[in-house]
């Protein structure tokens, strides 16, 4: 299965941080620079303490609100690009995101989808779980279902009941990301196929192998026309179809698929 997650951009939150004016001008001007000092710092491992201390500084200089609710958005981006466990920090974005005075709502939902996935790798399945579903609760209230973004928070909501054992539910889920991503992005987009390849796992541990069959062969297809950007998830989903064949006995269409990856990946 493809379990490639999708987090929100720490660059856009720069950006919001620039667009979104400043109740107090001048300190909002000098937080900037630390907010380009934080982001900057993610190419560095050495720059964390320097990062967490831009954060300290806005304290104690008595950032705005908006300010330090930004700033703590990039900080816990910031920690988990560097292997960190940001729990913490994103639990305070979270809420600093919305006691804003006006709440910044869309943010915070953004947020619960990457601390979902933390607590999906610290095994907290549960706490995962209602991260996803208030975070899809808030996502399709303000953008609708059929959005890329909604559509990714399934796919990540999916991976999480698959991880935990409920295929029925990972199965179904899968298939509503499928079924947005299609609609949104067209028939041949990377992300359908990423879709398909992960109901086509949830399709094979159920026992259904002709579906997931033919989920791994669209997916592959789809794949094929992206070979530049998607060259290892095009040899993963076609090691994941051949493994199908061969153990439902299809020797043939296995040796077939082996060559056309071979021929493909030269």
């Amino acid at each position: 299965m493809d379990s490639s997650d999708d987090h929100y951009s720490a660059m856009d939150e720069l950006h919001a941080l620039g667009a979104g004016g400043f109740s107090d001008e001048a300190n909002g001007w000098k937080l900037i620079e630390m907010a380009e000092g934080l982001l900057s710092a993610v190419a560095d491992v050495d720059s964390l303490a320097a990062a967490e201390a831009y954060m300290a500084a806005a304290i104690e200089d008595g950032a705005t609100p908006e300010l330090l609710a930004r700033l703590w958005v990039m900080l816990s981006i910031l920690q988990e690009c560097q292997g960190k466990d940001a729990s913490g920090a994103y639990e305070a974005a979270i809420e600093a995101l919305e006691s804003l005075p006006e709440p910044d709502v869309l943010g915070a939902a953004r947020l619960r989808n990457n601390l979902a996935m933390i607590k999906k790798q610290q095994g907290e399945l549960s706490s995962a779980e209602s991260l996803y579903l208030k975070a899809a609760e808030v996502l399709e209230q303000a953008l609708g279902k059929d959005n890329e973004e909604v559509a990714a928070l399934y796919n990540n909501m999916g991976g999480l009941y698959y991880a935990a054992g409920f295929t029925d539910q990972a199965r179904e889920t899968f298939l509503e990301a499928l079924e947005m991503r299609k609609k949104v992005l067209g028939e041949d987009h990377p992300d359908v196929a990423q879709s398909l390849a992960n109901l086509g796992s949830a399709h094979y541990e159920l026992g259904q192998e002709g579906e997931a069959l033919a989920c791994y062969r669209r997916s592959l297809d789809i794949l094929e026309k992206h070979l530049e950007q998607k060259r290892s998830s095009y040899e993963a989903v076609g090691e994941d179809l051949v493994a199908l064949l061969m153990a439902v006995g299809d020797e043939d269409e296995a040796d077939a698929v082996r060559t056309r990856l071979a021929s493909a990946l030269a």
